[in-house]
């Protein structure tokens, strides 16, 4: 009779946490949105372009529609095997390096995976010490230090888009 040998993964930490962030948006922001759905439109109908009038005003109303949806959630395990994003799993051999990039309004950790169709893992660090992330990680993958906000993420984050 064969036994079982391998020990079980020893967990490091986990939390929950929005996978993007949310943002207050004021009335005047709504506004200023409205007023350049409106103006894409006009400029559609009077250059004679009526699809790029359509689409523009399609994706203000679906921004309005769904403006109040409930933020997505993400839950993160880190074991000494590997981590977990809601239900993929990923080793640490499958993994090439992590980072944590510092905004004013959160705290988001990269994970790159070596290979795949998504293979960035991105989460907000909630409320972990981000310094115990770094640490923890530190010693199953190499961290890129150098890594800053990709520009189209600052410009959604200054446009709480």
């Amino acid at each position: 009779m064969e036994t079982n040998t391998t020990p079980a993964p020893s967990l490091r930490f986990s939390w929950r946490a929005p996978r993007v962030s949310e943002h207050e948006r004021s009335h005047k922001w709504y506004l200023t949105g409205a007023v350049i759905v409106l103006a894409g439109a006009a400029y559609g109908i009077l250059s004679g372009n009526w699809s790029f009038a359509l689409v523009i005003l399609l994706l203000g109303a679906v921004y309005y529609l769904t403006r109040n949806a409930p933020a997505v959630m993400g839950e993160i395990t880190v074991t000494d095997y590997g981590f977990q994003l809601n239900d993929v799993f990923t080793a640490w051999n499958d993994c090439q390096d992590f980072w944590l990039i510092a905004t004013p309004d959160y705290m988001e950790l990269h994970i790159l995976r070596k290979k795949g169709w998504n293979r960035e893992a991105v989460i907000q660090t909630g409320d972990v010490d981000p310094q115990l992330i770094r640490q923890a990680l530190s010693e199953l993958l190499p961290e890129r230090s150098n890594m800053k906000e990709k520009l189209l993420d600052a410009f959604i984050r200054i446009c709480k888009l």
